[in-house]
């Protein structure tokens, strides 16, 4: 693949994460305006910041642990390795650092702002982190089971942590910082195994 059409897949996958969590965030706003409801404060302070810092730090450990002992000690052809190796690691392998930073940015906005302030608001945590797992894989849902229940378990902690503090930066911080370390791991630290579907 040439340099030009690098950039141009780039473009088009920070594009479409940009309409996608713009598209959620709105949803947040049009839910707060209805309800009559604040908005959330206008800057975060320095404890939701710390906080979200400490909690994808969490994420992370826990993301690496994944990645070096159950991914690299799974089967060639389970659907966790080839998802890893198929579809994220790719994907990552896409994105430069600075583009890398947009997606996880407008990510952990997008994601918390529907996830944490509309539906655990609305639907409670347990909903919330389901539908987190499921809106994630849509039609591919069947073909990555175990991933879907990790994805469950990420929305579970991330409530979770939104439920103890109730800040919306703590977990858009959260989300971000964990999704850039993630894609930046994926990119220059980690080696796909398998290159072919699951059986």
């Amino acid at each position: 693949m040439s340099g030009k059409q690098l950039q141009a897949k780039q473009r088009d996958i920070v594009l479409l994460v940009a309409i996608s969590e713009m598209v959620l965030a709105a949803i947040f706003f049009v839910w707060q305006w209805y309800h009559g409801l604040a908005l959330f404060p206008v800057m975060p302070s320095s404890v939701h910041l710390l906080e979200g810092a400490v909690h994808a730090g969490v994420l992370f450990a826990v993301n690496i642990f994944v990645l070096s002992v159950i991914v690299r000690r799974s089967r060639e052809d389970s659907s966790f390795r080839h998802f890893i190796d198929c579809v994220v690691h790719p994907l990552a392998a896409e994105l430069s650092l600075l583009a890398a930073l947009v997606v996880s940015v407008f990510a952990g906005i997008g994601e918390e702002l529907f996830f944490r302030g509309v539906l655990q608001s609305e639907l409670g945590l347990l909903v919330a982190s389901v539908l987190f797992a499921v809106l994630h894989f849509g039609t591919a849902l069947k073909r990555y089971p175990v991933v879907v229940c990790f994805y469950f378990l990420i929305g579970l902690y991330i409530g979770v942590v939104f439920e103890e503090n109730g800040s919306l930066w703590t977990v858009i911080l959260m989300h971000a910082l964990y999704d850039f370390l993630a894609l930046v791991y994926l990119r220059f630290c980690y080696s796909p195994v398998s290159a072919s579907l699951p059986k």
